[in-house]
């Protein structure tokens, strides 16, 4: 009789034990990648390249084939194409994030599978095109800079 009631004991402890052990114990439920994207953001290395108040993500490499960068005394205009292998959203937020420190003001952004981002400095513009890994091997960032013209030349527009 006495095993008995020790062994019932017994289950009655192991029983408890593992049903409050358990609620102890869960794990916490996250989006998957959340956290591995969320420090992917915060961590992305940076560079001028180029242009001297755009930076850009370290680990993009130039396509000098596809960039065509006109420097002068006064100013820098062109294209600058990179490529590598950021997600979408990482590049979107990088340039967002960064974009501002070098006092360029956001107007305007189209986000999509290609996404644009459309900033403004004194007197230029920047246009950042982003491509995902959808359409080619390697994301696509291409940062266009041009001077603000203040009226358009004659007979451009007619």
């Amino acid at each position: 009789m006495m095993k008995k009631a020790i062994k019932g004991w017994a289950v009655i402890l192991a029983v408890a034990l593992s049903v409050s052990g358990c609620g102890v114990l869960k794990p916490i439920q996250r989006e998957p990648g959340s956290q591995d994207k969320r420090q992917e953001k915060l961590s992305v290395p940076r560079v001028y390249l180029d242009f001297d108040d755009i930076l850009v993500p370290k680990t993009m490499r130039v396509n000098r084939k596809m960039s065509s960068v006109f420097e002068t005394a006064a100013t820098t205009a062109g294209v600058l194409s990179l490529e590598g292998t950021l997600s979408l959203d990482v590049l979107i937020e990088f340039f967002e994030s960064n974009m501002g420190k070098d006092n360029w003001t956001l107007v305007s952004k189209f986000k999509g599978p290609r996404s644009i981002l459309h900033f403004e400095k004194g007197n230029r513009w920047c246009m950042i095109t982003l491509s995902d890994r959808r359409y080619a091997a390697k994301a696509q960032v291409e940062i266009w800079v041009t001077p603000k013209g203040e009226t358009p030349a004659a007979g451009l527009l007619n």
